[in-house]
C-alpha cells in the first residue's frame, strides 16, 4: 500500500508542483515507501522470536539482504533495461503483494510464545555510537569498492550494479557466518579489529584482481568485495544478540542508530576524507572507527587489556593504509607500460590521471580507466565545438562550457574576440586542477580570470539556476549511455540547457557514433531533433556535433574576415576560416527525424541500462551510425564548392570503419585496407585536397598502416 501511495504521489503531485518543489515531493514520496519498508525487518524479527527461543538475527538477516540483491538486480536492472521505471515500479509492487499474501499464509495457524524481556548491561548511547560508526565506516567501504572497481571492470551501469549485488551478497555470507560467532562485548571488539583488517583488502587485491580478471566482472568484482565487506555482514546481528531489550524493538533501536552513520558517511567521506586524504587515506582513517567501537564497548567493562589491543591493532592498520598507494594505481590502465604517469589526485567523482601515451604520442587524460580527452588527432572535434556554435552565433557575449576535460574546447572559444564571460561547468576539482597539463590545447585559458571562471557543480543543476544567462552553451559531457552522463542527453535536460540560454541562443552537444549501438545513436538523435526549432548534424573526423537553435543557422563572411590572427590560424587548421569550409563539414537537418522504438528520457534513460557486447559487434557501429547520419545529407543554402568534397571525405570514412571491421576479422590485409580508406579521395578534386580534414584522414591511415606494418615486422608478420 505504501509503495502504490508513494507511486501515485510522485506521479500526481509532478504535474502541480513547481519545479523548485520538484526535489522536496521527490523525497516525500520516497518516505511514503522507505517508512513502512523500515519496519519490516524488526516486525518479522519480533514475530519470529514469538515462535521461536534464542532467536538470533542472522539468518533473517542474510535473507533479508539476499531479497535486496534479487530487488537490486532483478528489478533496479533487468526491469528497468527492459521496459524502464513503470516496468520495474509494477514487478516491485507485484513483489510487494506476493509478500503480503505469503506472510499471510504462513502466519496462519502459528502460537506465539510470550516474550521475557532481555535485559543487559551497555548504556544505549554507546549502542548507538558503535552502530553509527560502523554504519559509516560499512558504507565507506561500499563506495571505495565501486571507485576500486571501475578502474578494473568499467563504470556502465551492468558494473555498478554488480558491485551493489555482491556487496549485498557479501554482506549476506557475513550474516549467516554470525550464528556461529560467540556473544560478548570483548568478541564484538575483536569482530571489529578483523572488519578492520579486512577494509584494507583493496590496497593489496591488484594481483588478485589481475588474476580474476581474465574470468570476467562477476569473478572480479567478488574477488574485491566478498572480502572486504563479509566481516560486516555480522556486525548487526551480533550487535542485536549482545543489546538488551525485546528481539523487534532491539532491531528497531539498532536501525534507528544506523541513520547518524548514514547521514554523515556522505558529508565525511565525499566531501572531506577522500578530496583530502585519497582513498587509501580514508581506508586508515574508517579504521578508527574500530577503535572508537572497542573504547566505547570495553572502557565502562575496564577491560584495559582488550582495549589497548585493539587501539593498538587499529593504528597498526590505519598507519599501513596511509602509507600505501591508491589502490587506483595498480589498475590494469595506470600500469601499462607504454604509459608514462604525471599527475594523479582522487576527489569525490573521480580518479584523475594525466599520462604521455608513447604509442599514440598524445598526453591524455584518464577519468577513473576511461580516456576523456587528449591531445592527439582524435581529439580535434573538441576544438570544433568550441568553434562552431560560436560562428554560428550573429554576437556570442556569453559562453558557458559544460564539462572541462582538458580544456581544449574552452580553449577553442577563448580565440575569439568579443566574448565577455566564459563559464566552465565542471564537477570534478580534479579535473580542474589538471587543465595545468594541458596548457597547450587549453591555451592557458584560466590566465584570464576576468574572462574565465569555473562553477564547480553538477552542469546540469548549474544551468538550472542560470535562466537566460548565455547566448552559446557547448558541451562534450560524459558517454551518453553512462549511468551519470545519460541526464545530459535527454529532452528534460535540452529543455532546462534552452531555459539557460538568451533569445536566438544555441546549444552545441556531442554524439560519439563509435561508442554508440545504432538504436542508442537514433534515439539520441531523436531526442536532440525534439527538443529544437532547428536541429542540425555535423562532422569533424568521425564525431558528430550537434547545433540546436530556435533560428536557421547562417554566418557573417564579414565576421569570419575581421577575426584576429590567432583565431583565424586556429580555424583554419580545422578548415572553418572560411564560409565555404564551415558549411562542408554540415551533413544535414534532423528536421523530422524518425521517432525511435523506444524513445528516451528522464524517466526511461534506457540506454544507460543496455548491455554492452563487446568484440567485433561493436566495431560496426561505427559504419553503420555514419551510414545512417549520411542519408540525412541536406547541404546548407550557403554552401559552396567543398560540400562535394566533404561528402566524398565521408564516404571514405565509412569505407575506413567498414574495413577495420574486416581487419580485426583477419578477411582484409593492412595494405587492402589502406587503399579502400583512400579510393574514395580520388573523386576529390586536387585544389580541394589540401582541407585540413582530408589531410588530417590521409594522415591518420598512413598512421595506422605505418603502426600495423611496425607490428607485423616486429612480430615476425603474426
Amino acid at each position: 500500500a505504501a509503495l502504490a501511495f508513494g507511486i501515485a504521489l510522485a506521479v500526481g503531485l509532478r504535474a502541480v508542483v513547481p519545479p523548485s518543489l520538484a526535489p522536496l515531493m521527490a523525497w516525500l514520496a520516497l518516505v511514503c515507501v522507505a517508512f513502512p519498508s523500515g519496519m519490516l525487518l524488526p516486525v518479522a524479527v519480533r514475530s519470529h522470536a514469538a515462535q521461536r527461543e534464542n532467536t538470533r538475527l542472522g539468518s533473517i538477516y542474510a535473507a533479508n539482504l539476499l531479497g535486496a540483491l534479487l530487488g537490486a538486480w532483478g528489478i533496479g536492472f533487468e526491469c528497468v533495461a527492459t521496459g524502464g521505471r513503470p516496468l520495474a515500479l509494477g514487478v516491485a509492487s507485484v513483489a510487494s503483494i506476493l509478500a503480503f499474501v505469503g506472510a499471510s499464509l504462513a502466519s496462519r495457524g502459528v502460537t506465539l510464545r510470550a516474550q521475557a524481556k532481555e535485559t543487559g548491561s551497555r548504556k544505549v548511547s554507546a549502542v548507538a555510537v558503535v552502530v553509527a560508526a560502523t554504519t559509516l565506516w560499512m558504507l565507506g567501504l561500499e563506495w571505495i569498492c565501486a571507485r576500486v572497481a571501475v578502474m578494473w571492470i568499467g563504470s556502465e551501469s551492468t558494473h555498478l550494479t554488480l558491485v551493489v549485488a555482491l556487496s549485498l551478497l557479501a554482506l549476506a555470507l557475513g550474516a549467516v557466518v554470525s550464528r556461529f560467532v560467540p556473544k560478548g562485548n570483548g568478541v564484538l571488539a575483536g569482530w571489529l579489529v578483523l572488519c578492520a583488517a579486512a577494509s584494507l583488502w583493496p590496497l593489496f587485491a591488484a594481483k588478485t584482481l589481475a588474476w580474476a580478471l581474465a574470468s570476467g566482472d562477476v569473478a572480479t568484482t567478488a574477488v574485491l568485495v566478498v572480502p572486504t565487506l563479509a566481516p560486516f555482514g555480522a556486525v548487526l546481528p551480533l550487535l542485536h544478540a549482545n543489546a538488551p531489550g525485546e528481539a523487534g524493538a532491539r532491531l528497531g533501536n539498532l536501525l534507528g542508530y544506523e541513520v547518524g552513520g548514514a547521514l554523515l558517511a556522505g558529508p565525511l567521506l565525499h566531501a572531506w576524507f577522500v578530496p583530502q586524504w585519497g582513498i587509501a587515506g580514508t581506508l586508515g582513517l574508517l579504521c578508527g572507527c574500530a577503535a572508537l567501537s572497542a573504547i566505547v564497548l570495553l572502557v565502562p567493562r575496564r577491560e584495559w587489556k582488550s582495549v589497548l589491543a585493539s587501539v593498538v591493532a587499529c593504528s597498526v592498520l590505519g598507519v599501513v593504509a596511509f602509507r600505501s598507494p591508491a589502490p587506483a594505481l595498480a589498475s590494469p590502465k595506470l600500469v601499462d607500460p607504454a604509459l608514462q604517469l604525471l599527475s594523479f589526485r582522487e576527489d569525490e567523482h573521480f580518479s584523475v590521471a594525466v599520462v604521455d601515451d608513447g604509442v599514440l604520442g598524445e598526453r591524455t587524460l584518464l577519468t577513473d580507466q576511461f580516456r576523456a580527452a587528449g591531445t592527439g588527432p582524435d581529439y580535434r572535434y573538441m576544438r570544433a565545438l568550441g568553434a562552431l556554435p560560436v560562428l554560428l552565433h550573429p554576437e556570442p557575449r556569453r559562453v558557458a562550457v559544460l564539462a572541462l576535460g582538458t580544456g581544449t574546447t574552452l580553449g577553442a572559444v577563448s580565440l575569439h574576440d568579443g566574448i565577455d564571460a566564459i563559464h566552465v561547468l565542471e564537477i570534478s576539482k580534479a579535473v580542474v586542477d589538471a587543465s595545468e597539463w594541458f596548457r597547450d590545447v587549453n591555451r592557458g585559458a584560466f590566465d584570464s580570470d576576468s574572462l574565465v571562471s569555473v562553477r564547480l557543480d553538477d552542469g546540469r543543476r548549474t544551468l538550472a539556476r542560470s535562466e537566460g544567462q548565455y547566448d552559446v552553451v557547448t558541451m562534450e559531457p560524459l558517454l551518453p549511455d553512462s549511468p551519470f552522463g545519460v541526464y545530459l542527453y535527454t529532452p528534460e535536460f535540452y529543455a532546462t540547457a534552452k531555459r539557460a540560454l538568451q533569445p536566438g541562443g544555441i546549444l552545441c552537444q556531442w554524439i560519439p557514433p563509435h561508442a554508440l549501438a545504432p538504436e542508442t545513436f537514433d534515439a539520441l538523435l531523436y531526442a536532440f531533433a525534439s527538443s529544437f526549432e532547428h536541429a542540425d548534424a555535423w562532422l569533424f573526423g568521425t564525431q558528430v556535433v550537434l547545433i540546436g537553435s530556435e533560428r536557421e543557422l547562417s554566418v557573417d563572411a564579414a565576421r569570419l574576415e575581421g577575426l584576429n590572427p590567432e583565431c583565424r590560424a586556429a580555424l583554419a587548421e580545422l578548415g572553418l576560416a572560411d564560409v565555404d569550409g564551415l558549411a562542408s563539414r554540415h551533413v544535414g537537418s534532423l528536421a523530422g527525424f524518425p521517432a525511435p522504438t523506444r524513445t528516451l528520457s528522464d524517466e526511461d534513460p534506457w540506454i544507460a541500462w543496455r548491455r554492452k557486447p563487446r568484440g567485433l559487434a561493436v566495431l560496426e557501429w561505427l559504419p553503420q551510425n555514419l551510414e545512417k547520419l549520411e542519408q540525412l545529407r541536406s547541404p546548407l543554402p550557403w554552401g559552396g564548392a567543398k560540400d562535394a568534397a566533404l561528402a566524398s571525405l565521408r564516404e571514405a570514412r565509412i569505407a575506413q570503419a567498414w574495413a577495420e571491421v574486416e581487419l580485426r576479422r583477419r578477411t582484409m590485409t593492412p595494405e587492402a585496407a589502406r587503399e579502400r580508406a583512400l579510393l574514395n579521395l580520388e573523386t576529390i578534386p586536387a585544389a580541394q585536397r589540401s582541407d585540413a580534414e582530408v589531410r588530417a584522414f590521409v594522415d591518420e591511415v598512413e598512421f595506422l598502416f605505418g603502426l600495423r606494418s611496425g607490428i607485423a615486422a616486429l612480430t615476425g608478420g603474426d
